[in-house]
């Protein structure tokens, strides 16, 4: 494996469990459990549920960083990076580049619709899309999104 899939693997959370199979533990050096407090908070949304972070290891083809928490001690069960591109083809492709490396990892996805790819481990997931971006002020905008979640930490958030 070169240097920088190596590099590219690790900052989208992939690790190998004790049986050698893959492993959804985090994403973007936030690992699933952390508490806020062990991440660097840009800014709060949503009931105090969803926080703008910047990860330690940041993908050069996502700009926004978040992670949803739940409890009282804010555990976090969802890591999500995202970008917005001006058009269809450059959605596809950074999409297209990320899904290299998932499918490096984790072989087909077990799910896949129109523009969205999805990988699962028990209750974690990682979920990949490229969307056309809604709204009055976002036309003609698209998309790249790679969410990672672990529902098992899920309950009781408080989000929407």
């Amino acid at each position: 494996m070169s240097y920088r899939l190596a590099i590219l693997l690790a900052s989208l959370g992939l690790a190998w469990n004790a049986e050698g199979a893959p492993s959804i533990e985090g994403a973007f050096g936030i690992k699933f459990g952390q508490t806020l407090r062990e991440v660097k908070v840009v800014r709060a949304h949503v009931n105090g549920t969803l926080y703008r972070v910047n990860p330690p290891e940041p993908l050069s083809l996502l700009r926004i960083y978040t992670v949803e928490v739940s409890g009282p001690k804010k555990n976090i069960y969802r890591i999500v990076g995202q970008s917005l591109v001006n058009d269809n083809a450059a959605c596809n492709e950074d999409l297209a580049s990320i899904m290299a490396i998932l499918k490096t990892r984790y072989g087909e996805p077990q799910s896949a619709s129109p523009g969205a790819y999805r990988f699962s481990e028990g209750p974690r997931s990682v979920t990949a899309s490229c969307q056309i971006e809604g709204g009055v002020t976002a036309r003609g905008m698209y998309k790249v999104k790679v969410t990672y979640e672990d529902r098992s930490l899920m309950g009781g958030s408080g989000g929407l």
